[in-house]
């Protein structure tokens, strides 16, 4: 698709080119301002192609930074679930809270 785009738009500015040279050999004031009005229609193709050509590798990238993001970020969630699983699997269970008898020993 690029290289049919860039085609595209070097055959714009060459089209372009062809009627500033015609715009220069008019002899009616009226065709010169015809032959201008087509060579910056053809320049504003031009642009345009080349817009949709930096869009798409804009895109195309931002695209790629995304899923580069999200797969470090999957195996930093990864690393830190195994080392927090590790830490904890490594404890004792905790002995339980016995509370300090009492005067009458029921434990209030």
């Amino acid at each position: 698709m690029l290289q049919g785009l860039s085609k595209e738009i070097r055959d714009c500015y060459a089209r372009a080119e062809a009627c500033a040279r015609k715009a220069e050999q008019s002899f009616s004031e009226e065709m010169r301002a015809d032959f201008l009005r087509l060579e910056q229609s053809w320049l504003t193709l031009a642009r345009s192609y080349e817009f949709a050509v930096r869009l798409l590798d804009f895109t195309r990238h931002a695209k790629q930074q995304s899923e580069s993001w999200h797969h470090a970020e999957k195996a930093r969630a990864e690393r830190e679930r195994r080392r927090t699983t590790y830490f904890f699997d490594e404890l004792e269970p905790a002995e339980p809270v016995r509370r300090k008898s009492t005067r009458n020993g029921d434990g209030r």
